[in-house]
Parts: C-alpha cells; sequence; structure tokens
C-alpha cells in the first residue's frame, strides 16, 4: 500500500512539474485539431508516444502551454489540459464533400457574396489575405497571410466579413471576399525623401505581415510599409521608458545613483506588465535589496526585464505623469505613453535615443542578451531593442552601423525568426 501511495506522488509530483515548470512558455492563442490525436499525461510522454491517456478530439482548443516542442491543450483558457504531439496534427489536404446536404456555390471566377451562408461550402476562385478578426478584415489592416484559391466553409459572417475555414464547424480566419480578384498595387512613390532601394526592398515584401519605417542618419531618408498601423508592441515600447529616463538625469531630475527598491505599486498602471514574462531581477532577492536607476536601465535592456520596466515605469514615468506625456508628446506624437505603438512611433524614439546626450542606453544596445537575432544579423554592429510574444508579434527597433547609419523598426505578426532575419540582411544590403 505504501509503494502505491509513494508512486502515486511520484507520478503527480512529475506532472506538476512538467506543467507548471517555469521554463515552459506559455502562449495565450487558439490552436486548431485537424484528427483525433492522443493525448497524454506529460510533454515527455507526449514526445516519446508512451502511456497515453485517451484522444482528443478535432476542434479549437487554447494553447495552455508549450514545452520542448510540445503542446498543452485546453478548452478552457488559462486552465492545464493534455499534452499533445503537433507533429501529429495532420491539416486536411482535401476538402472535397461526399454530402449531397452541404450547398456549394458556383466554382466561376466570381462569388456571389449573397449566397453566402454561415455553413455554406464555396470555391474562393483566387488568393485573399486573411485577418485576426472581422475589424481588421474590413479595414484591410494587420493581415495575419493568405488563403490559397480552392473550396471553403463560411465558419461566421458579421459586418460583411467572412470567417472561412476549411473544416467545416471549425472557426479559420477573417476575410473581406468582396476584394477578391481585385487587383493590388504595391505603394510607389518618386519623392526626393524616399530612399527609394530600401523602399523597393520593403516592396518586395509587402505580402509579409510585417510594418517598417526606416530613417537613414546619413541622407534623412525614409521608406515604410504600414508604418502607421499601431500594434501591441510586446517589450519594443521599453524604448520609451528608456529615453525618458536618459531625458530626466540630462536634465538634471534624476541621477544614475539614484536607487529604487520593489514596491507591489509598480503593478498598479494600466501600462505595468504582468508578473513574470523575461528578465532577471525576479529570480533574485529583489523584495530586499535596492536597485540604482542605472542597473535598472541595464537589465530592461540587455534583458528586457518586465519587472525592471515596471519600476521604471512607476518611479520615472509616473514621477510626473503630465511631465511624461508632455515628452511622448513632443518625441513621436502620441497623446500618452502606451504598449500599442507604430513602427514610425518606434523609430521616432530609438531615433531620439540615438542623439541624446546621455549615452547609457546606446551602450546597453550593444551587448544584450538578443545577440544575433532579429536585426542584428549583419556584418556591421547593430544596437537593438526587441520584443516579442510567442506566438503573436515579432518585433525590434535598432540603430544599424552601416556606412550610411539608419534606424529601423520592424514589427511584426510572428513572422519566423529566420524571415524577419532575411528583411534585415535585405534592408542592410541595399544600404551598404
Amino acid at each position: 500500500m505504501k509503494k502505491f501511495r509513494y508512486a502515486a506522488i511520484l507520478i503527480a509530483f512529475v506532472i506538476c512539474i512538467d506543467i507548471f515548470s517555469p521554463n515552459i512558455s506559455q502562449a495565450a492563442t487558439s490552436y486548431r485539431v485537424y484528427n483525433s490525436l492522443t493525448k497524454y499525461y506529460t510533454a515527455a510522454d507526449a514526445k516519446l508516444g508512451r502511456s497515453p491517456k485517451g484522444t482528443l478530439a478535432p476542434g479549437n482548443y487554447y494553447v495552455f502551454r508549450i514545452y520542448d516542442g510540445m503542446y498543452n491543450l485546453t478548452k478552457t483558457a488559462g486552465s492545464p489540459g493534455a499534452w499533445i504531439n503537433p507533429s501529429k496534427n495532420k491539416k486536411p489536404t482535401s476538402t472535397t464533400s461526399t454530402k449531397t446536404t452541404t450547398k456549394t456555390t458556383s466554382t466561376g471566377s466570381k462569388l456571389n457574396l449573397s449566397a453566402l451562408k454561415t455553413g455554406s461550402r464555396f470555391y474562393l476562385p483566387a488568393k485573399v489575405t486573411t485577418h485576426i478578426n472581422a475589424i481588421d478584415a474590413k479595414k484591410g489592416v494587420n493581415a495575419k497571410g493568405t488563403y490559397a484559391a480552392g473550396y471553403y466553409y463560411v465558419f461566421r459572417i458579421y459586418d460583411g466579413m467572412y470567417n472561412i475555414t476549411k473544416v467545416k464547424g471549425s472557426a479559420g480566419a477573417w476575410v473581406n471576399l468582396s476584394k477578391v480578384g481585385q487587383k493590388t498595387t504595391t505603394p510607389t512613390t518618386t519623392s526626393s525623401t524616399v530612399d527609394t532601394k530600401v523602399q523597393n526592398v520593403l516592396n518586395k515584401y509587402s505580402k509579409l505581415p510585417i510594418k517598417v519605417y526606416y530613417y537613414n542618419l546619413a541622407t534623412k531618408k525614409t521608406a515604410s510599409l504600414r508604418a502607421n498601423t499601431a500594434v501591441y508592441g510586446a517589450s519594443v515600447p521599453k524604448i520609451v521608458l528608456v529615453a525618458y529616463t536618459q531625458d530626466l538625469v540630462q536634465r538634471g531630475i534624476l541621477s544614475w545613483s539614484k536607487p529604487l527598491r520593489y514596491t507591489s505599486a509598480i503593478y498598479k498602471h494600466p501600462e505595468s506588465y504582468a508578473w513574470g514574462g523575461s528578465g532577471t531581477i525576479q529570480y533574485e532577492n529583489y523584495k530586499n535589496k535596492s536597485y540604482t536607476l542605472a542597473e535598472v536601465m541595464r537589465r530592461v535592456i540587455d534583458n528586457s526585464d518586465n519587472l525592471g520596466a515596471n519600476m521604471l515605469l512607476h518611479y520615472v514615468g509616473y514621477r510626473d505623469k503630465a511631465d511624461f506625456d508632455k515628452f511622448v508628446k513632443k518625441v513621436y506624437g502620441a497623446s500618452k505613453y502606451s504598449r500599442t505603438m507604430t513602427a514610425k512611433q518606434v523609430t521616432l524614439v530609438t531615433k531620439y535615443v540615438y542623439s541624446q546626450k546621455q549615452t547609457k542606453a546606446i551602450s546597453y544596445m550593444d551587448k544584450t542578451d538578443y545577440d544575433g537575432t532579429k536585426l542584428d544579423v549583419v556584418p556591421v554592429n547593430v544596437y537593438q531593442k526587441i520584443g516579442e510574444w510567442w506566438p503573436r508579434y515579432n518585433h525590434s527597433t535598432g540603430i544599424v552601423k552601416a556606412s550610411k547609419p539608419y534606424v529601423i523598426t520592424i514589427l511584426s505578426d510572428q513572422i519566423e525568426n529566420y524571415k524577419f532575419k532575411e528583411v534585415a540582411r535585405a534592408i542592410y544590403n541595399a544600404v551598404k
């Protein structure tokens, strides 16, 4: 009996480690299961295909955690579910229906939108841009990808926009079907203020879900792609806190040696980051020690420290909120600080940091935990501040010390890192 009890305790302990380990990345996003999947108690079992606990039916789930390539899926957001191996989730290559009860619209080149109802099966005659929600689809902003021509089902209709899917009864992506078949043109300009070489590169990547703003410090020329579309910036907006901190030091209002101590009040502001996430301070005895202003800012840049960013927000940003808002307005034109920003706004802040008399920020941006990633993949020095919230966002802003130095911000709807690097290198090659 004791042996059985010990074995049960050991199994529960392993499961708790597997589910609640701090090394496991979290992802509050939806995930579609296309076919029945074997489910497991732990990520290790899922990876090895051992000790199954049953099957997971096709449908939409939330990702509770990801570990070692395995997914913990749940029907209730924020609650643990079962572990599966995503490599076993096979997206169907054909959706030809054998049922005679599903009405299929014409396969011609034009869509009869009036005939489309929830549950309708229809033929999409041309590629269409996909979006997270109906509002984005209607405005044509924040594209997440494309759907190829083929047969689809209508999952939902809202405000003239359609959520279409390959799997009947499962949510897909929002699209504007009224745009199907319309030719799109890539923005071009002959303005003398535009860096045409860089603009041509951005035009080449215009189908990627990226927002870019480029400013050449030597020529004053710019290039852009959806640069005025605001997105959640993850850790990139911390560059605003860094810029304002240096501004106050330069004005003599603060000193680099000023001690900052942890207080739970740092989490009370609407722009505060939640506890945890990136950073190193959270793993120290932070409640019983103080940090200098310089050290906190270094952690925010080098480690993208969330706790440190909250300390800057509380002790620096909210020290005089009216003055902070005035600074924000002056530097990048927003009415107040927010973690939602445009690529152009972020570039303007990074450019401002580069021009400041205080140089600690630039020296810290030179060597960070993220060297060799994002923008820092070219053969010259790059000073960058990254921001990532997997699997939704992948961002970076920085100064690239090319023969003609430039400031660049790329905000993306989580394009893969290899693609991010490809864009960064292409821009550099157009400038060098």
